[in-house]
């Protein structure tokens, strides 16, 4: 624990502070010498020794008074001890020869209270820093100093023992314990300078300066024969300088700092950009900050006391039944409620944060922090994106719309870059193929459709170009099943990057079907042709038949090898005439007989007419 505040710097250095407290000892020297000069010894000593029990009695009052708030044992410490030593000093002093209680003997009662009270003071300098880190129990401590005190006093008044001054001057026991408290103090010095680090620089400075002052009043306490001299004089001259210094140290310091720390905070709470209220519990305003007075246009002086619903809570909000003013009743911490505030035209976030005081809630502590911007500037990016999402799924619902219009066309489509590596296909184009996508993607063209891969350098052709090309009838033998296709090369252009779309229709069925066409056409071609034939070829066999059956009418019996002959010719006729029927029968001249036919007779006929 050190005393006020933490000590950063080690090396000491003379603040503007202690050269003014120097200057002002200076001064206090300067007016004691005066009055010695002016109102004589004994005044004198009254006002040396009267200073040193005000210091000690204003050490136990301020202490007492803020030691909830310092909670410091070392400055509690010191000013229980010092104001017992004030008492003891009251005694001192008025039984210094010529005060109301002086007992007539060299001063000898006045120098008991001053060797016991000074003995007492070097102990507790020696022992004070151990309170640095060690806790005191205040009560305690003040009743056992107040029943050491009143042993001192009482043994003082009735005991004569031991001698401190003579006739001849002070005896050896006075002197040697003057000797015994310097040397006690001398240690005390030299704690004090171990534990300098533990101080803050200015209080070190005063203790340390407080000790060699009462180090040295007690060495020239040691060299007076009567309380006369004017070794008596310099010893409680330094005797009050010493104690100046330790109003310095604890009385001064300790007042001085937290005011000085409050004033601090004030100018920090003033610094604090955003609006900032202090209320009680009872929701009056206690303090407010210049951005609360900007945001209010109010000055500090008229709303002092205000309620604060009236100022820095919503209009909206019925003050009885406003949550932020039974937040602050009830002590309850917000953090960051987005608030819209109609009086401003603006949002903001509101906290509360309880002030405590001695672990108890003493009141409230709001903040604003605007945030209009931000929440205008939300707005206007939650509306652009509701726009953005808009168009995007538009975007993705027309892309939908194509990619269906794209796989529901019933050729295969398939888009290639400048190298004929394949972006794209169509559903059909998947199905003839039989493999998904994405094993094909950026696969070469003609690795996945290998009947284009002569069509390469035209489809290269046409992307450099940007022409159209149509190629018919494109043969693809797959196993033992021979597939025709269609091919139509576009180009396809995106933005400057030029593609090709391929479109593949498989013509197998036309193709097998205009072949049969062909076919169909050019046997009806052949039987127009024999049924021509066959119908002139008939009028002919016509003439024959008649011949040859006028002859046989007309021939000799007898002759047998005419009439074979004869016959032959009728038969092969009437044969004929049967071929030129069917002839007539291919061409559709005639209507088709089912019959049913004698396979020897036909094989003897061509016998027959071969013989």
């Amino acid at each position: 624990m050190k005393v006020n505040v933490n000590n950063t710097n080690s090396n000491f250095k003379l603040s503007p502070e202690i050269l003014s407290s120097t200057f002002s000892l200076f001064l206090l020297t300067t007016l004691l010498v005066i009055i010695h000069i002016c109102f004589g010894h004994l005044f004198f000593h009254a006002i040396a020794e009267l200073f040193s029990v005000f210091v000690g009695v204003l050490m136990l009052v301020v202490i007492a008074n803020t030691s909830t708030f310092i909670k410091n044992s070392f400055l509690l410490y010191l000013s229980i001890s010092y104001f017992w030593l004030a008492i003891l000093d009251v005694f001192h002093t008025f039984t210094f020869p010529g005060m109301i209680l002086s007992d007539n003997t060299h001063g000898q009662l006045t120098l008991q209270f001053w060797v016991y009270a000074r003995f007492i003071e070097s102990l507790v300098l020696l022992i004070c820093p151990v309170f640095l880190k060690k806790h005191i129990n205040g009560k305690l401590y003040f009743s056992i100093s107040c029943i050491v005190c009143c042993i001192i006093v009482w043994g003082s008044l009735n005991l004569k023992n031991p001698q401190m001054i003579t006739e001849e001057g002070l005896t050896p026991f006075k002197i040697y314990s003057e000797y015994l408290i310097m040397f006690i103090l001398l240690l005390a010095l030299l704690n004090f300078l171990r534990l300098r680090t533990s101080f803050n620089p200015s209080v070190f400075w005063y203790i340390f300066s407080s000790l060699c002052l009462t180090i040295a009043s007690e060495y020239f306490l040691t060299l007076y024969e009567d309380v006369y001299h004017v070794s008596v004089i310099i010893g409680h001259v330094l005797k009050f300088l010493s104690f100046s210094l330790i109003y310095q140290a604890v009385v001064r310091t300790t007042l001085r700092s937290p005011f000085e720390s409050l004033a601090q905070v004030s100018n920090s709470h003033d610094a604090i950009p955003h609006p900032s209220i202090i209320v009680s519990k009872e929701c009056k305003i206690s303090q407010v900050n210049n951005s609360a007075l900007q945001l209010i246009k109010i000055s500090h002086d008229n709303i002092n006391n205000d309620h604060i619903h009236q100022h820095f809570h919503p209009n909206t909000f019925i003050e009885s039944q406003c949550s932020f003013c039974q937040s602050i009743i009830t002590g309850t911490t917000l953090s960051q409620e987005t608030v819209y505030f109609p009086q401003y035209d603006k949002w903001y976030l509101l906290s509360l944060t309880p002030l405590k005081l001695l672990d108890k809630v003493e009141g409230m502590v709001q903040t604003l922090t605007d945030i209009s911007e931000l929440i205008a500037s939300n707005d206007k990016l939650e509306k652009e994106t509701k726009e953005k999402t808009s168009a995007i799924t538009k975007t993705q619902n027309l892309q939908k719309y194509l990619a269906s219009i794209f796989d529901s066309i019933p050729s295969m489509l398939v888009a290639v870059d400048t190298k004929c590596l394949i972006t794209q296909w169509n559903l059909k184009a998947q199905e003839t193929i039989n493999r998904e996508f994405k094993s094909v993607q950026h696969q070469p063209l003609e690795k996945v459709f290998p009947f284009l891969k002569e069509d390469i350098d035209t489809i290269l052709t046409c992307i450099d170009k940007k022409q159209t090309k149509i190629i018919n009838n494109r043969q693809w033998t797959k196993s033992t099943d021979i597939k025709y296709f269609d091919i139509i090369i576009f180009p396809l252009v995106v933005d400057t990057m030029v593609e090709s779309l391929i479109i593949i229709d498989d013509v197998s069925t036309q193709f097998k079907l205009k072949e049969q066409f062909d076919m169909a056409k050019k046997m009806e071609t052949i039987g127009q042709l024999s049924g021509g034939i066959a119908h002139d070829f008939n009028n002919m066999l016509g003439a024959i038949l008649g011949a040859a059956e006028l002859l046989s009418l007309k021939n000799d019996k007898t002759d047998s090898d005419r009439s074979i002959y004869l016959e032959i010719i009728i038969n092969t006729v009437q044969k004929a005439t049967g071929l030129t029927s069917k002839l007539l029968s291919f061409s559709r001249k005639k209507q088709l007989h089912k019959t049913v036919i004698d396979f020897h007779e036909v094989i003897d006929d061509t016998l027959l007419i071969t013989q």
